[in-house]
């Protein structure tokens, strides 16, 4: 695939620090394995969702602080969302704050500001959903997707974002305004050789779970996840960043899914897997890509 000048990148999907144990000691085993792994030019890549509290955030960030090479971060959703001590205070704020204590701890918030390496940059977007990712087949109503909860005889799913971040501006604007925020940074880096995004939500609906599944049998797959699908990106995303042929690499996380799907001849987007119990590193060279499952 080429474009990372003998760089690897390694992306650490969805860390979730402060869940579960067994999950926080796969974080650990994955932060000692880069200490012995990494060399100077390599890109340590966090993917979003460090942790619902500041302390677990900032604790998952400080896992990767010594490491000797590049980092860089985008933030996910859980890391916008506002628990009650928290108080009067905006996901925006909490954005700024974890964006400004990773700058501290030698990270890239590569959503604020891009890192140029050579021939080689990293841009970034957290992302967000509309209405692009809905499920055309399942009979729901507008307002169910406005309130995050819809229901039905047996089966239930609710999106807890509704419940818990409260941005500046309304909910359905933030699409909007981080595709604004990306497309300035691609316009910024066109003349780059080789570009990869960062993103937390995906880009393009072949990165959900089951996509052949979802295309062929999606009645085999239950309403509740199908409705939940539409909350895990935007399709605008990928479309936009298939205007830039200089963008070689998309890799988002969110999803707990190990998945990839190719955009354009030249362009390959990947999700990292791992959830709250195991964590899953994915490693990005010039010829291949890599798993390692913590």
């Amino acid at each position: 695939m080429g474009g990372l000048n003998g760089r690897r990148l390694f992306c650490v999907g969805d860390p979730h620090l402060g869940v579960r144990a067994e999950g926080d000691e796969a974080l650990r085993q994955l932060a000692a394995y880069l200490a012995r792994e990494v060399h100077s030019e390599d890109i340590v890549c966090l993917m979003g969702d460090l942790g619902v509290r500041d302390a677990d955030a900032l604790m998952c960030m400080e896992l990767f602080e010594e490491l000797a090479c590049h980092k860089a971060l985008v933030l996910g959703n859980h890391d916008v969302w506002l628990i009650p001590e928290d108080g009067h205070r905006l996901s925006d704020e909490r954005m700024r704050f974890l964006h400004s204590k990773a700058r501290d701890r030698g990270f890239y918030p590569v959503q604020d500001e891009i890192l140029r390496l050579g021939d080689t940059a990293i841009v970034g977007s957290m992302g967000w959903y509309d209405d692009t990712f809905r499920d055309p087949g399942l009979n729901i109503p507008e307002e169910a997707y406005a309130r995050q909860v819809w229901s039905a005889p047996g089966e239930r799913s609710a999106w807890a974002d509704i419940a818990f971040v409260r941005w500046a501006r309304p909910m359905e604007e933030m699409a909007d305004l981080f595709l604004q925020r990306l497309r300035r940074q691609l316009e910024q880096t066109r003349e780059v050789p080789n570009v990869v995004v960062l993103m937390h939500h995906l880009p393009t609906k072949w990165l959900l779970p089951y996509p052949w599944l979802r295309r062929f049998k999606p009645s085999f797959i239950p309403n509740k996840w199908r409705f939940a699908n539409a909350f895990l990106g935007s399709e605008r995303f990928g479309d936009l960043i298939k205007q830039f042929p200089n963008v070689s690499r998309i890799v988002s996380g969110h999803v707990h899914w190990r998945g990839e799907a190719r955009l354009s001849r030249r362009l390959k987007a990947y999700t990292v897997g791992g959830d709250y119990h195991k964590k899953e590193l994915l490693i990005l060279s010039d010829q291949t890509n890599t798993r390692v499952s913590f």
